[in-house]
């Protein structure tokens, strides 16, 4: 038999005494409105009585259970860090958990460095602010909180104040499938904060302009980078008067030179917004793609779906659907910051923008590009704005392969006050004015109110869309219906019509060996080319 040294004892009792004493240490606990905290609370007939007193107990790999029902006023406090293997998790069970702030001050969860923190099935309401985790409260999952009516209680002072859910320097972090409603300052707000994901959440409001819970930011991020916000909900029910903002990228007016860069907003939805999507102050290379804006209810006279402003540049939306009242998509220098500041290399892709006064309003906008865009049922194409010295500072738009089709007019000439002027008056006017010379447009299709503008290979014919808001284009030899393939009597002069330099490599055969013209332009749901052979 195989004698082992000692020394070789001593590291495995070591090892085994280790694997015990975690195993020991990692616990489950309870609480519920019958408990006591003098109590063990190692099992539901000994549980605690209070979350704040689970949250000074809890250690790494503990599960706090949380019976259902309101626990009241309480401030809970976290006090220990989980670990990547052992996380601290606080779940309600039996129902939902509530913590009733009533007076709306403190923090209904507060964590200040506790990282690996699991948080599932609470509900968080009437507090200033509802889970705040701050300074480096890393790789935490917030799932399934519902967060709702946490405000400033001062409103005649900071009215549209408070947070749902706040995130200060605190990064890995995940939050999902939450509801958060009427939190009159931020719904969902990352600060500083890097490789977070919040995704399948809800923000919404449901309060007028003159509500201390009138939501002011929706889901914001600011001075963030590399984060993922994916298949949220975020929608102004009323469509109120109130300016706010839905899903936005917001430095505020940096002086550190510390941008938000490299985040992606993929298949959201915003409505009823002053602007829907946004980046703005200085933000930079960030990604919206698959996302859906809808104006239509707002009821405030300058409402913006896509938006980007106030110096940010290098951002590119990406099969997104708007539909504006005011303006679809404005590029747009406004009051914030030091102007002037100039919107720079934005990019618009296999976009649909229809209705609104303008399909686009530019303003201090260079180099802007629309690509395989669709423009449908405006008054205006363009509003032109100056900037603060009174000079014409757009230049660089390009129009490729796109489809104009009932646009009214080629551009807006009205007068029109704050908030379109750089001067909180209403005296202040500012001129729309024709900037056509600062556009070129190419391989675009304009079946319009107004003639087509001379360009490299433009037609003006019926662009045969499926229906009135179907813009799949038709085609004799297979047009995508949202299901299957179909055939249709006629086909499209659109296909294959696009820049013949541009990649058609994602459009399905036959593709006739080039781009489509519209929205699906160079995507697998590009209508198939009739009467050719042509194959990639």
């Amino acid at each position: 038999m195989l004698k082992l040294p000692d020394s070789v004892k001593i590291l495995i009792t070591g090892a085994i005494f280790i694997l015990i004493s975690l195993s020991v240490e990692a616990a489950n606990y309870y609480v519920s409105l019958t408990g006591n905290d003098k109590n063990d609370g190692t099992s539901a007939e000994t549980a605690w009585r209070t979350i704040t007193y689970a949250a000074t107990q809890a250690k790494a790999g503990d599960i706090i259970s949380i019976k259902g029902g309101n626990y009241g006023h309480e401030h809970v406090v976290v006090c220990n860090s989980g670990t990547s293997s052992a996380p601290i998790i606080f779940q309600g069970y039996c129902g939902t958990p509530v913590l009733d702030g009533i007076d709306w001050t403190g923090d209904g969860i507060y964590g200040y460095q506790k990282s690996y923190l699991h948080l599932k099935n609470l509900k968080i309401k009437n507090y200033r602010n509802g889970v705040f985790l701050d300074f480096h409260c890393d790789y935490n999952v917030l799932d399934s909180l519902v967060v709702d009516s946490c405000s400033n209680p001062d409103y005649v002072n900071y009215g549209w104040d408070g947070d749902g859910i706040q995130m200060n320097f605190t990064n890995y972090t995940v939050i999902k499938n939450c509801s958060v409603t009427d939190n009159g300052g931020n719904s969902i707000y990352l600060l500083k904060s890097n490789n977070c994901t919040i995704r399948n959440c809800k923000a919404c409001c449901t309060q007028l302009y003159n509500n201390k819970y009138a939501t002011d930011y929706y889901i914001v991020l600011s001075w963030s980078s590399d984060n993922l916000v994916r298949d949220c909900h975020a929608e102004n029910l009323p469509g109120s008067t109130k300016g706010d903002h839905g899903i936005i990228f917001k430095d505020f007016q940096s002086t550190t030179g510390i941008h938000s860069t490299n985040n992606r907003i993929i298949n959201c939805v915003a409505n009823n917004f002053e602007e829907c999507f946004s980046f703005s102050h200085g933000a930079h290379h960030n990604f919206a793609d698959s996302c859906s804006g809808n104006n239509a209810n707002k009821k405030s006279k300058f409402n913006n779906v896509l938006m980007v402003r106030d110096g940010a540049n290098n951002n590119t939306f990406s099969n997104c659907r708007a539909n504006g009242k005011t303006h679809v998509v404005c590029l747009y220098d406004g009051i914030e910051g030091t102007n002037p500041q100039h919107q720079d290399e934005n990019t618009f892709i296999n976009c649909i923008f229809n209705g609104g006064t303008n399909s686009t309003y530019l303003r201090n906008s260079t180099n802007t590009t629309f690509k395989n865009c669709i423009f449908v049922n405006s008054t205006n194409l363009f509003r032109f704005g100056k900037s603060t010295s009174g000079s014409d500072e757009n230049s660089g738009t390009v129009l490729r392969n796109c489809i104009l089709y009932g646009i009214r007019n080629q551009y807006e000439t009205n007068d029109r006050a704050y908030p379109w002027t750089y001067v909180r008056d209403t005296l202040t006017k500012e001129t729309g004015y024709s900037d056509l010379d600062d556009v070129v447009i190419t391989y675009t299709n304009f079946f319009n109110g107004f003639a087509m503008i001379s360009g490299t290979g433009n037609i003006s014919t019926d662009p045969l869309f499926a229906g009135t808001t179907d813009f799949h284009i038709r085609s004799q030899g297979g047009r995508w219906n949202g299901t299957t393939w179909v055939n249709d009597d006629v086909t499209s002069s659109c296909i294959d019509a696009g820049d013949p330099a541009d990649n058609y490599s994602g459009e399905p055969c036959p593709h006739g060996n080039r781009i489509n013209m519209g929205a699906y332009g160079n995507t697998i749901e590009a209508s198939k080319s009739f009467g050719t052979s042509s194959f990639r």
